[in-house]
């Protein structure tokens, strides 16, 4: 049961509301304490948040994911695990701690009704707009960043927000590149995404972020180019492990599973700490 709920809830994706803390590590301000502790509750707001979304989702979805081979094993709903009446008492349980956790903090209301409504959108409207789909689900990965730099005070820099945007197009990409070519032929018909114009587009954000990133080294700190050809491994050790492992539709659980990738992004992140702290 526990398993079961913690799959709902999805704890594992609130992994990516790491991304709320980068301007506070860029800006040269990790050894902030006021800052940490604003940031880390910005973090459980977010991720308050992102489990309401992911359980609306997965309601939404639930015929969608019964038909998935992957999904309708390994989402608690579609493998009935967990009643849709369940779902819904956690959904409402989970968006009044949201409310409630706004009143101690006000001012990120507007990050949180313009997150919700991109997600709410996606999820009943633009769903099935081909790439379209793609660039609403990487526009919260900037509201995540954007948010972290309005609690410090601090503003995104353009260079950061691009490597951000066109990495996650990237893993968003291999995500819908691994679900229509491995697995679900329903969602192909509903996206009519080909493989040929995926892997295009999958180069094209690769080398995006690669410049991007090279660029913001370059200008804001050289020491940081010693872990550029370390970005390139793990861009490349990400594409090809989610077609061998067949998890590209699971990034955060791609990233666990393999163990080379997983040590090799840990390295990148704590080196970033250490120049900067």
């Amino acid at each position: 049961m526990i398993k079961n709920i913690l799959a709902l809830i999805r704890i594992k994706d609130w992994v990516k509301n790491i991304i709320i803390f980068l301007p506070l590590i860029f800006s040269g301000n990790l050894s902030n304490v006021d800052m940490q502790l604003s940031l880390i509750f910005t973090f459980i707001i977010f991720s308050f948040t992102s489990t309401s979304i992911y359980i609306l989702n997965d309601i939404i979805d639930l015929k969608d994911d019964q038909k998935h081979s992957i999904k309708k094993i390994r989402k608690p709903l579609a493998a009935n695990k967990l009643s849709i009446n369940f779902a819904k008492l956690l959904l409402l349980f989970f968006t009044t701690l949201v409310i409630i956790s706004i009143l101690f903090q006000p001012v990120i209301l507007y990050f949180i009704i313009i997150y919700t409504l991109i997600n709410i959108s996606y999820s009943f409207f633009f769903k099935k707009i081909p790439f379209l789909e793609i660039i609403l689900i990487c526009s919260g990965y900037l509201i995540r960043l954007e948010v972290g730099s309005y609690m410090i005070q601090v503003e995104t820099s353009l260079l950061l927000m691009t490597s951000i945007f066109s990495l996650s197009f990237f893993v968003i990409l291999i995500k819908r590149f691994v679900e229509i070519i491995y697995q679900d032929t329903h969602r192909k018909k509903q996206l009519n995404y080909t493989k040929d114009i995926l892997k295009i587009f999958i180069f094209l954000a690769a080398g995006i972020f690669l410049l991007s990133s090279l660029i913001f080294f370059i200008l804001f700190n050289n020491y940081l180019l010693f872990i550029f050809p370390l970005l390139i491994f793990i861009l490349f050790k990400y594409y090809k492990s989610s077609i061998d492992l067949n998890l590209g539709e699971f990034p955060i659980e791609l990233v666990i599973k393999d163990k080379v990738l997983f040590l090799s992004c840990l390295i990148l992140l704590f080196f970033t700490i250490y120049i900067y702290y």
